[in-house]
């Protein structure tokens, strides 16, 4: 099972925020996903809220907190997530993080997240 961590710029305004909310919207839907971690520094939006309502089969924690979601614990803070068995990963401006729960590793770069593709 795949779960993410991101940070909050993907909910803020512009054309390119935009196309990422749909390329992960689109991956999202193709895919079982259990667990979506955000760390937030900026207030929630209407984007958010959006993100929110179309991912309402997934359990999103937002920063900061102390999470325990069927077996994937850790800490999430604003600007980093500690998650028990994979290394610290730090928020940056459009921060994307998929962890393979099954292979116990993380993968950064999702360029490849296109709507239409497997």
């Amino acid at each position: 099972m795949k779960f993410y961590y991101i940070d909050d710029a993907m909910f803020e305004a512009g054309a390119f925020q935009e196309e990422i909310r749909h390329r992960f919207l689109c991956h999202l839907r193709k895919n079982q996903v259990k667990l979506i971690l955000v760390s937030a520094a900026h207030k929630e939006n209407g984007r958010y809220r959006k993100f929110l309502e179309e991912c309402k089969n997934i359990s999103i924690v937002r920063s900061p907190a102390i999470f325990d979601v069927d077996g994937i614990c850790g800490t999430l803070h604003t600007g980093y997530a500690a998650i028990e068995g994979y290394p610290i990963q730090h928020a940056y401006s459009g921060t994307c993080v998929e962890f393979d729960e099954k292979e116990k590793k993380s993968e950064t770069d999702l360029s490849g997240y296109v709507c239409g593709s497997s």
